[in-house]
Parts: C-alpha cells; structure tokens; sequence
C-alpha cells in the first residue's frame, strides 16, 4: 500500500442534502463479480491445489470437436499382465503416439502435456527425446472402478460421461496424419488421438481386484500405415530410452525406434503397437526388462471391425503375451482436423476443463439474500460444483443420509446424485458403497446446490438436507426436489440465470417411490408452500398433474459465467491467479430458504464432481493438504474430518452489515490519503469524480440511504483506522 499524510479539512461550511432513499446495494447475477460490487464481496478462501480435472487455458488447436468423440480404439486387459497390483486406487502411468507409415518418424499425435501451438511432426524416434518438451508426455490417473463391463466393441458406452466417465486426455493439436473423412467402422484415411478414457472393472468378484480388467479407450482413428503405440510403466524398472535389445517383433519395428528417450519418470515395461492393414487391425507385444534381451514378446493377433467371437491370440494370451484384447471402430468424422487452426479460449459458455479458484460472499440484510461467489469452471461435460450449506444450528447432516438408512435423502437429480454420496450408495455398480460422504467436525449440511451442463444448456438442483432424512410417508418422498436449466445462448449474448421461477410443481403420485415430487421452485419454500397429500391437489386418477405453483421466483438464483482461462492449472496454484479469478459460479440464495433464524455463522463447503456423483475431484473448498493432493475419487468414502484443515468456510454474518466501501474513494491505489477525502467531499456535495479516476459510491456504509451525514462520518471513521457502527470494514 502506498501512504501519503493526511491533512485535516474544514467540514463547518459544507451543507450536507438529507435526501433518504431506499436503494440497496445491487449485485447482478451473471457469474461474475463486476468492478463495481468488490467491495461487497467478502473474499474467505483461495485456492491451494491445481486442479485435477483439466485446466481450461486458452490453446492453439484445430477446428473439430476432439471432446464429442465416441468411437475408436478399446483395449482390454487384465490388470496382473501388465504389473499392476491388486490396490484399485493404483495410478495408471501410460503413454500413447502414432508414428508415420514408414515407422521411423513421430507424428504430432501424441497424448500428455499440450505441444507447443500448432505443432507438426516431432521426428525421428531414434534420436527424439520427450523430455525436451515441455510437460510431461504421459499421463498418470486412477481409472474409476466399475463392476459392468464396457460393451466391448469400439465404441464410448453411453457416449461422453458415460460408463466411462471422467476423460483423462484431451486432444489440443490437429493431426500431422490426415483427416478422416470415411465414416464406416473398418475404413479410414486419417489418423488422429482425440480423448483417453478408461476403467477397471472389478470381474464380478468386488472383494477379489486380483482379478480386475483393465478397460482403454482411445477415442480416435487409424489409418493402414501409421503405427499406435500404447505403453506402461506400471512396475519398477523398465527402460527410459529404448534399448536394442528388443525382440524382432512387428517386422523390425522396434529395432526402428531404438534410441528413443522418455520423459523423466516414465520408464516403459509393457509396449503394445497397433497398426491397420485392409480391414484389419494387427497388435504386437514387447516386455522392457532393464538392460537385457527382452525375455517376452510376440505377435497377438488381428481383428476386423465387425465383432468375431474368436481369433486366435486375441484375448486369449499366449507364449509371451499377456490375456489382452482389441476392438476398434474407424467412423470417427468428428474429431480434430489435418490442419492448423487459431486460437481456442474458453468463452462464458464453453470451458475445457474444471477447476474451483477461490470463494467470496456477501449478506445484504435489505433483501436478506445470502450472495454467493466461487471464482470457477466447469467443462461442458456434465462435471458438477456441490455446495453444501450449514445454515441451521440444530438441523442437517455431518455424514450423508443414503439408501441404507431409513427415510434415505431426498432424490436428487437424474442419477438420484445425493444419495449415490451418502451411506450405502444407491448404485448396483458400486462395489464399496461407503458409510457416506463425511464433513469436518462442526459441519452439519442442511441446503445442498448443484451447478453444471455442456455446451447447450446449463442446469442446477436444489435439496434440504434434514437431521432425519426427507420427508416421508410410507416410504414416498413428500419434500420437492428442485430442477430448473435453460439453453446455453451464443457468448455475445447476456448470461442465462437460473432463476427457480416456481411455475411448475409436480405433485407425488403415490404408486412410483422412484419418482419424486420435482420443481422449479426453490425446495424448502416449494414444500412449506404446498400440501403434497392433499386428494385434491393429487389426484390419483391424473398420476403427476402439476400443483397450482406459488409463483415467487428468485428465491434461489444461479449463475455460471465459463470464461475463465487464468487461476490454477493442471501443476500448479498460485495464490495470486487463483485469487484474481472473476468468473464462474454466483449463487444468491433467500435467508429465509435456507431455514437461516438471523443468529449464527452460514458455513459452506464443497467441490467439483464427475458427471455420474462418483467421482470427486482435488477441487475442494476450504482445500486439501499437501500440493499437489490427487482426486479423492468415490465420494461415500471421503471422510473430510480426518483430512488436515477445514474442508469449509465460515461466513460471519455480524448483525447482517455490508461490506463499507472502499477508502481508496477516487480510485488512484493511493491511500488513505487527503485526495481521497477532497474527492469524497465533493461528489457527496453533488460535484463530478475528477477526470482519471474511478470514484466508489457515495453510499459508503451501504445502508441505502445517500447522500447523508452518516456516510460521512462512517468513512472518516475507517479513514483513521476506526470501525464504524453501520458496516463492516
């Protein structure tokens, strides 16, 4: 801060207006905070973590849509073949590239850390070294274990945020090899590496992962000629560069790639390559001891795209070849292009990966709204933001209600998401269900709100979280769920509030305990406001007519604002980015829907999480120890009260005062000083701010009455270090 010394000034002459008006300060909900509301907003908490959910930072890459890929290449393999242990939190550490058709050359298809803007081919395998590249070119992750098995056939199940969930690689580079513009499964004139996806499946046998398989899919395309590469560094030792000593498999071609160098770190011990002839997709094997002759290696088989039973040394093992197997789909068209392109930013409606920078709140007592905001992104994936409120004293949960406890939460989203988190889980493909998410001590959730979408609409949900679980009767939910989401509009266009308009609400029909009583409203006014058991508002002859709706919309506002491209990254948190991050998720809540009695402190925790709620990021409010911390994966397993530090953070409501604004009245970063106190002076006398400089409001205690004498004396209160009566410095 700079200083300069305060003169007096004579206030005796100055005729003060008394004009009382009843204007509070105005927050516009767009997910973003405007210059004009800091000094509102309280900052409570900032970032410690990189994100391990994707960095959403402006790239140079192709046109096409790498992120929509659902065919391409899918491996199977059975976890001990290739060194991995029986632990199913074990990272993967594997690296992926394409060569060109005549083996010796790299092509720019390569999966790790983005190349360099618009980067063609890197060269000749035999003297190329990836540790001359910036990042790391290979990737380290945890697969999501699953107990049903992908449909093994080339093809994404469920498509993006499907099975496979979380994507661990995105392509950001077009390809040096030729765009594929032949949309049949066994064709293609183009090469390219667009997504990684993976899991591990548990075999049928979830107390046995001895057993568990492996699941790869490599969203993409391969042309006949080029060669793909997949290989793994699961156990110690193995080769950093790649020695002569391979055996002569794939006609020469490792004698052909001798010399290449690894990054630091990664040292090879399993080395598959693909490569597609006619019809047909042929797979090689080589084991990489340290130093000696490779002991294990051999050609595994071929496969068409159409889906054989049966061929011979595919997925069945063999001398020297681990149990695994290939399928493939070549249709991809939607992928990234054979050519360069400009720059890729991320906008207000499209991000590229998720990541949580900081938290900021604020409490206007004149509307009695909670203002909520965490500077943010969230890929177009369906990832999802979960704030959890504490609002009540004597109410809400520590750990999270689920289907093993009687009445459960009440159902939430499509997937029924809260209760997937809480105690028991509700998903048959969850293997360890868990006791339930659990919050640090002094942490009781009764308010949960969640935040997500892609590329054409933006969605939120709402639920109260009681003591006792939902409201119940005879095992139906008798407590509104909430749901409202609306289109994504084009970037130059306003920003898209989620406003729970309250104009439908859904009666429980009483025949299907699946199926809960949803609206548009805010939940806990929605159910206080209506009767849900009432013959005439249900009439069980019109099973799910909608209640007459009590329309008073605003009650619980949203806001998501993807432009963000600074912050944290994906290795690194500076405080300062993270703290400086303006845009992403605004939440403005009514005190009185949150179930808020006017006493206490409003606490919020939570993190970003996959599409499916069973996958929680590093992304944490109130962060994590240690840096960088990994995803803490399944939620119902997290227990946040043997976590280091406070997983949350607490709003001091103090009375219910706003924010003072700001002593640095004109603006100059000079301050406190005189000309502060001149400029104040005369826009509150009903002069001009002085050309250059930005003037705060004249509202300076922010009690919506202006321009008056308490103003006055509350901003030369804080101007001498004071603290003044009608708001918090």
């Amino acid at each position: 801060m700079k200083t300069r010394a305060l003169c007096p000034a004579s206030l005796g002459a100055l005729a003060l207006a008394t004009l009382a008006g009843s204007v509070s300060a105005q927050i516009t909900i767009d997910g973003r905070i405007q210059p004009s509301e800091v000094s509102l907003y309280q900052q409570l908490w900032v970032q410690n973590q990189p994100t391990g959910f994707g960095d959403s930072a402006p790239f140079v890459a192709s046109s096409g849509n790498p992120e929509a890929v659902n065919k391409g290449i899918e491996f199977r393999i059975p976890v001990s073949s290739i060194g991995l242990g029986a632990s199913t939190t074990e990272a993967v550490k594997l690296m992926c590239w394409i060569t060109e058709s005549n083996d010796n050359n790299i092509s720019n298809q390569v999966m790790g850390a983005a190349l360099p803007p618009n980067s063609g081919p890197l060269g000749a395998a035999a003297t190329l070294n990836f540790g001359t590249i910036p990042g790391n070119q290979f990737l380290s992750f945890t697969p999501i274990l699953v107990s049903s098995a992908p449909a093994f056939d080339g093809d994404l199940d469920g498509g993006v945020g499907g099975l496979y969930g979380t994507r661990h690689w995105l392509q950001t580079n077009y390809t040096s090899l030729g765009n594929n513009t032949q949309n049949t499964s066994g064709g293609g004139n183009g090469s390219e590496l667009d997504a990684l996806y993976a899991v591990r499946f548990d075999n049928g046998t979830p107390a046995l992962a001895s057993d568990d398989v492996l699941y790869i899919f490599i969203a993409g395309n391969l042309s006949p000629g080029p060669k793909c590469n997949l290989v793994f560094d699961t156990v110690p030792g193995g080769q950093n560069t790649i020695l002569a000593t391979q055996p002569d498999q794939s006609f020469g071609y490792y004698r052909r790639i001798t010399g290449l160098t690894y990054d630091a770190g990664f040292t090879a011990d399993h080395h598959f390559n693909f490569n597609k002839s006619g019809g047909t997709m042929f797979l090689d094997y080589v084991a990489m001891p340290d130093g000696t002759a490779a002991s294990a290696g051999n050609y595994v088989g071929g496969i068409d795209s159409g889906l054989q039973a049966a061929i011979p040394g595919m997925g069945t093992g063999g001398t020297n070849v681990p149990a695994v197997a290939l399928r493939y789909d070549n249709s991809n068209l939607v992928g990234v292009e054979g050519s360069p392109a400009g720059l890729v930013s991320p906008t207000r409606v499209t991000a590229f990966g998720s990541e949580l920078n900081n938290l900021s709140a604020y409490v206007d007592t004149t509307t009695n709204k909670l203002h909520l905001f965490l500077g943010a992104n969230l890929e177009n994936n369906y990832n999802s933001l979960l704030v959890f409120i504490d609002a009540i004293g004597n109410d809400g949960q520590n750990q999270i209600r689920g289907v093993a406890d009687q009445p459960p939460n009440p159902r939430f989203d499509a997937g029924d998401g809260l209760n997937r988190m809480g105690n028991g889980g509700n998903n048959p493909n969850n293997p360890s269900p868990g006791p339930g998410l659990k919050f640090d001590e002094g942490f009781t959730a009764d308010y949960l709100i969640r935040v997500g979408g892609d590329s054409s609409q933006v969605c939120g949900n709402a639920a109260v979280l009681r003591s006792n679980g939902r409201l119940d009767s005879g095992g139906f939910q008798i407590e509104f769920s909430s749901f409202f989401c609306t289109p994504r509009a084009l970037p130059a266009n306003p920003i898209e509030v989620m406003n729970f308009p309250g104009t439908t609400m859904e009666c429980q029909p009483f025949g299907n305990a699946e199926d809960p009583p949803e609206t548009n409203n805010a939940p806990r006014s929605a159910t206080n406001d209506n009767n849900l058991l009432s013959p005439t508002a249900c009439d069980t002859v019109n099973v799910g007519q909608f209640l007459n709706p009590v329309f008073t919309p605003g009650r619980l506002q949203l806001a998501l604002d993807n432009s963000n491209g600074a912050g944290v990254t994906g290795s690194q948190a500076l405080p300062a980015a993270a703290g400086a991050v303006n845009t992403g998720v605004e939440i403005v809540v009514d005190l009185a829907e949150l179930g808020y009695d006017n006493s206490g402190t409003i606490k919020v925790a939570g993190f970003v999480n996959g599409q499916g709620y069973d996958f929680m990021s590093n992304q944490v409010i109130g962060g994590l120890p240690g840096a960088p911390a990994a995803n803490l994966g399944e939620p119902a397993l997290v227990d946040f009260s043997a976590i280091a530090g406070n997983q949350f953070v607490t709003i001091s409501v103090t009375g219910g005062l706003p924010r003072c604004g700001s002593i640095d009245f004109n603006g100059d970063t000079l301050f406190p000083d005189d000309s502060d106190l001149v400029e104040f002076l005369t826009v509150l006398a009903g002069g001009e701010c002085s050309p250059g400089n930005t003037c705060d409001s004249i509202d300076f205690n922010r009690d919506g009455l202006f321009p008056d004498d308490n103003d006055l004396v509350d901003f030369l209160t804080v101007l001498a270090g004071g603290t003044p009566t009608a708001c918090i410095p």
